[in-house]
């Protein structure tokens, strides 16, 4: 099995609940399954669930498919995500927001 970076969020039930609604999992577009991650500074294994892509279609790649090796908030091709603290009316407004695009 290869290893993969990620980011670790720890969420609320009703957060996990819309995530997965978010990525389609009633849906099968993305299976949430319970993972091992180590910890690569203290070699801990804790474990995570993670959205993961089962049935891919290879045409979804092509010759403008933006790949990436491993992903965080700094990068070359988006923009630094600045981190912020939300008040409720906001979360809500940016739920609204993609509900309308779903």
């Amino acid at each position: 099995m290869k290893n993969v970076q990620g980011e670790i969020y720890l969420v609320t039930s009703e957060v996990k609940e819309w995530l997965d609604w978010f990525e389609g999992v009633s849906d099968k577009l993305y299976a949430c399954k319970k993972i091992d991650v180590r910890d690569n500074k203290n070699g801990q294994i804790h474990q995570a669930y993670a959205y993961l892509l089962e049935d891919f279609k290879d045409e979804l790649l092509n010759e403008n498919a933006i790949l990436f090796e491993s992903y965080s908030s700094k990068n070359k091709i988006f923009p630094e995500y600045k981190k912020c603290e939300d008040t409720p009316d906001e979360t809500l407004n940016l739920l609204k927001q993609v509900k309308k695009i779903l």
